[in-house]
């Protein structure tokens, strides 16, 4: 880290933010604030009024049983010897009491403006007016939008006197418990026009009754005191808003993403006020409020900026637990951190440099703002006078790894989160993360870890062969083309400077193009549907998931093997191919029969692959299966891009008849089914085995199955009593 950054460079942040917002220099580049405890604390108690409005005589006497009441908060503020930053954000908090009682001397009230104000936010617990008739729900109305009009009334006063207090007078987030948390919902979301057009809120205005009319109890922004009238017009709607186990009349009245943020706790066993939808105290009379879930989810649904936290279990007043209230003050500070903290910044700049170079790096500069650099691997050698551009020489041979840190901090002092830019220096290094993107049969990509500025030499050559291909790459990936298929190769990477500096190849990273294909189609007798001109596939839920002929008489061993079977795959098949010059057998491979006839690997493609082909060799196909007898194809070109198609003529299996009519109608042939032992010819050997195998006779995978519906019975004696004598051609029988 250089010294420039940590003594000259920092000491200038520190500066510019005291002169733009009045922050003190104490660590100004992680100073923590708003999420840790860093501050000592002032408490100013009945510190002032906010306001003063007609308050209902307690015990409640009637609505138009008033006096004037003084309307007082407490103060609790980071000690200004140690904090004079003049734009913070104050929290708001009104006590809970069922509008009946409470005081906003509560000492959880207390606690959490005691941790908000260490952290460095500005806090305040208020007074509201309270009382109702229980038995009224006009009158319950009347007392929620009574303190939600003093809540408003406390936010207008905070925005007027916001120098005084060295607040941000758009940010102050009103919230409370209970009581506090309903008048908080109903102060943020409930504006004079959702006053006037929603049925309950009747009730807040004049009240027609048999004695005295009860009183209209003014606007939204009309009590407590003048800031919400002419001249001031200062709204009362807080900049956010904090829910602890409230509830509102209905989510309808948030309306846009741009409402309030809000986060909301509950206890899941809330039966006083209901965390989903319910009358409080479940008494009908009240109304129907909305809590934590509905306004969660609306929220949610708007899009807008919310927390919501439930406590599995817990009844009313969640933070009486000490543990879960220090819980809900984390919770709180984190949220509106996140909220007024700078969006993350982006260094722009290069990444890749060559050792003492200077290069430029910036972030884009913000009002108000400050950044904070740290360097390693360099040194920082000029500041643009913003502060958000710095000139950076990068060392030789750098000691630490190296990389460039940075945050912005805006006038609440909040800081971003931590921008890392990582520093490649060359010389260079070996590229990493050489692999394999796609293989084919005569070509390859590779790719490796992408660094600006650098080009690249490919090489590449046929595994234990001497001489290597050389390609020259800009990008970091490349597609090699003219190989040879189904051969193991090896590549190298290595990167370069400018021409003037390389590193050393990176390790070989091995490949194998793929190899030549084989496509056929064939049906089975034994499964055949001639109405659907198909196979029916109902062996799927017992076909095996690896290949059933590594036995006698096939004692093939591949390890063909499907995690998961396609739905309409019938049953396994072997291909054996044949050089028509020799007659010798030059490669096998299992896959899967569909019921359409396809034969399809086990990658999921079409035709199986089969190492040892010669591009455009001479070949023929035999097929093989458990139970029908074996057949060979005519005399084809490999590979082929059209399926060899088994079913489509009797001749197009060698030797005479080889195949069996499955659809006469349409002309439709495939392999005769009841070689229950697979040795090519059909005889009482077969009836044996299908005599032995007929004592595990239900679901069960067995070659006596000749019609592969999972039983072994009559039906399967048939298929095979029917087809005794047949013999395969000598090639295919073993």
């Amino acid at each position: 880290m250089s010294n420039y950054c940590l003594r000259n460079y920092f000491l200038l942040c520190v500066l510019m933010m005291q002169v733009l917002c009045g922050l003190q220099a104490q660590n100004v580049c992680t100073n923590n604030r708003y999420t840790q405890d860093i501050f000592e604390i002032v408490e100013d108690n009945d510190y002032a009024a906010y306001g003063e409005a007609p308050s209902l005589i307690t015990p409640y006497l009637g609505e138009n049983a008033t006096f004037d009441q003084t309307l007082r908060f407490d103060l609790y503020r980071p000690d200004p010897s140690m904090d004079t930053l003049t734009k913070r954000p104050l929290i708001l908090i009104a006590f809970g009491g069922a509008f009946v009682v409470g005081f906003k001397e509560q000492p959880q009230i207390v606690d959490f403006c005691r941790a908000m104000a260490r952290k460095g936010y500005v806090a305040v617990s208020i007074d509201y007016r309270l009382s109702f008739n229980a038995v009224n729900q006009q009158s319950a109305v009347r007392a929620v939008y009574r303190a939600a009009q003093d809540l408003k009334a406390a936010v207008r006063y905070f925005r007027y006197h916001a120098t005084d207090y060295g607040i941000d007078p758009d940010l102050i987030f009103a919230g409370g418990n209970s009581a506090g948390g309903i008048s908080a919902l109903h102060a943020a979301y409930v504006s004079e026009t959702e006053r006037a057009g929603y049925p309950l809120m009747e009730a807040t205005y004049e009240v027609p009754q048999l004695i005295n009319d009860w009183p209209d109890l003014g606007c939204t922004e009309c009590s407590g005191n003048e800031y919400g009238q002419a001249p001031y017009n200062i709204s009362g709607t807080p900049n956010g808003v904090i829910s602890l186990w409230g509830a509102i009349i209905d989510v309808n009245f948030m309306e846009s993403a741009n409402d309030a943020p809000v986060i909301c706790f509950h206890g899941t066993d809330d039966f006083i006020v209901n965390v989903d939808t319910g009358a409080p105290f479940d008494v009908p009379l009240f109304p129907a409020l909305s809590g934590t879930i509905p306004i969660g989810e609306r929220a949610e649904e708007l899009d807008m900026y919310n927390e919501v936290h439930l406590y599995d279990g817990d009844g009313h007043e969640v933070w009486f637990d000490e543990a879960k209230g220090v819980d809900i003050q984390g919770k709180n500070a984190n949220f509106w951190y996140n909220y007024i903290k700078p969006t993350t910044p982006t260094i722009s700049g290069v990444a890749t440099v060559c050792g003492g170079s200077i290069h430029t790096y910036s972030m884009v500069s913000n009002v108000g703002s400050v950044y904070c650099w740290e360097v390693q691997g360099g040194s920082i050698v000029s500041a643009d006078p913003t502060l958000h551009t710095v000139d950076i020489e990068w060392d030789m041979n750098p000691e630490t790894s190296p990389k460039i840190d940075a945050r912005e901090f805006n006038c609440h002092a909040a800081q971003s989160d931590l921008v890392t830019l990582l520093i490649n220096i060359i010389p260079v290094t070996t590229p990493n993360n050489v692999s394999i993107v796609d293989t084919g049969l005569d070509m390859s990509t590779i790719s490796w870890d992408a660094t600006v500025g650098l080009d690249y030499v490919l090489q590449y050559r046929p595994v234990g062969t001497g001489t290597w291909i050389t390609e020259n790459v800009s990008a970091s990936t490349s597609t090699i083309n003219n190989l040879i298929g189904c051969t193991d190769y090896e590549v190298q990477v290595q990167a370069t400077c400018d021409n003037t500096v390389a590193s050393a190849f990176s390790a070989s990273t091995t490949f194998t193009t793929s190899c030549l294909k084989v496509q056929a189609k064939l049906f089975l007798e034994g499964v055949y549907d001639a109405n659907t001109m198909s196979m029916s596939n109902s062996s799927i839920g017992i076909l095996p998931n690896t290949q059933p002929y590594n036995r006698p008489p096939w004692n093939y061993f591949g390890t063909e093997s499907a995690s998961v079977l396609p739905n309409n795959a019938v049953d396994w098949v072997l291909l054996e191919i044949r050089d028509v010059n020799n007659g010798n057998t030059v490669g096998k491979a299992a896959g899967l029969l569909l019921s359409d006839g396809m034969v399809q690997g086990v990658d999921g493609a079409m035709g199986l692959q089969i190492p040892t082909l010669t591009q455009n060799g001479n070949y023929q196909i035999i097929v093989r299966h458990r139970n029908h007898v074996d057949v060979m194809s005519n005399p084809l070109i490999l590979p082929n891009t059209s399926p060899y198609d088994f079913s489509s003529a009797m001749n197009q299996a060698v030797g005479e008849e080889q195949q069996i009519e499955v659809a006469a109608t349409t002309g439709v042939f495939g392999l005769i089914a009841g070689d229950i032992t697979g040795d090519g010819v059909i005889t009482y050997i077969d009836f044996n085995a299908y005599a032995f195998q007929a004592a595990n006779a239900l679901n069960t995978y067995s070659e006596a199955d000749c019609n592969l519906d999972t039983q072994i019975d009559n039906t399967d004696f048939n298929v095979y009593f029917n087809n005794v004598g047949q013999i395969g051609i000598d090639a295919i029988r073993y």
